[in-house]
Parts: structure tokens; C-alpha cells; sequence
């Protein structure tokens, strides 16, 4: 929280971060060296462009005319909603420590794929949201 806290309104040199005081900086603690580095500003623009990611995913989720599409992308916008609730309250001392990473932002294979994973079944819900399902005919 020290860290996020000297970064100030724009920022400042990285104290913590050089010093070795934030663990895992590349992965896990990627917010807390975006907080430090570019401060207040750099923070809200992050959480304005996941704000604008998460509108942008609920209204592809409005739309769809497959209710079992509608579905799936509430689902995966709830798993990003989780992610960075999770990692940014955990640096800020909301919720206890975990190895959740920030979408998008942290380091990592796994997380990355998943993450992409995740807007590409969300494309491909918004280029088929005309598409309506089969009827069963009877």
C-alpha cells in the first residue's frame, strides 16, 4: 500500500520497486508498480480501459440473440470482473493475498491464454448474435 501511495497523482521514480520491496512485480504485483510508477492518473486510465472493456463486452452480451450465447459471455465477463477485483483490492488491502494475476497486464502463459481464450469466445459470440438456434420442429 506504501507503494501505491508514493506514486501521488503522476507518479514518481519507483522507490519500492528498485529496492526490491514489491514481490513479483512482473507478474502478481504488476498493479502496485503501475500505481507507483505513473501514479493516481496511470491507475485510473488502467481501470478506465477495463471499465471500458467490461461495457463493451456487456453490451455484446445484450444484444445476442442466442440466450445460451448471452449466457456465456455474462460468465466470462464475470471471471474478468473477479480478476481485477481481486488483484487490485488485494494490493490495496481489501482482500487477502492471492496468486490471482491482472488481466491482460501481468506476466504470464497461462493467465494470457486463458485471458484470450476468453475475448475470442466473446467475438465469436457478437459476430453470431444474429444467429438464432435450431427449433425443434414437433
Amino acid at each position: 500500500m506504501s507503494a501505491i501511495g508514493t506514486g501521488g497523482l503522476s507518479g514518481s521514480d519507483g522507490f519500492y520497486m528498485d529496492r526490491g520491496f514489491i514481490p513479483y512485480a512482473y507478474s502478481d504485483s504488476i498493479y502496485v508498480v503501475i500505481g507507483e510508477k505513473y501514479g493516481f492518473l496511470g491507475s485510473s486510465v488502467l481501470l478506465l480501459l477495463y471499465f471500458m472493456l467490461i461495457y463493451r463486452i456487456f453490451l455484446i452480451a445484450n444484444t445476442s440473440m442466442n440466450l445460451a450465447g448471452g449466457y456465456l459471455v455474462i460468465g466470462l465477463v464475470g471471471m474478468i470482473v473477479f480478476q481485477v477485483f481481486v488483484n487490485i483490492g488485494m494490493h490495496i488491502g481489501l482482500v487477502p493475498l492471492t496468486g490471482l494475476s491482472l488481466p491482460f497486464i501481468s506476466y504470464g502463459g497461462s493467465s494470457m491464454l486463458t485471458n484470450m481464450l476468453t475475448i475470442g469466445l466473446v467475438m465469436s459470440v457478437h459476430i453470431h448474435k444474429d444467429t438464432v438456434p435450431l427449433q425443434m420442429s414437433g
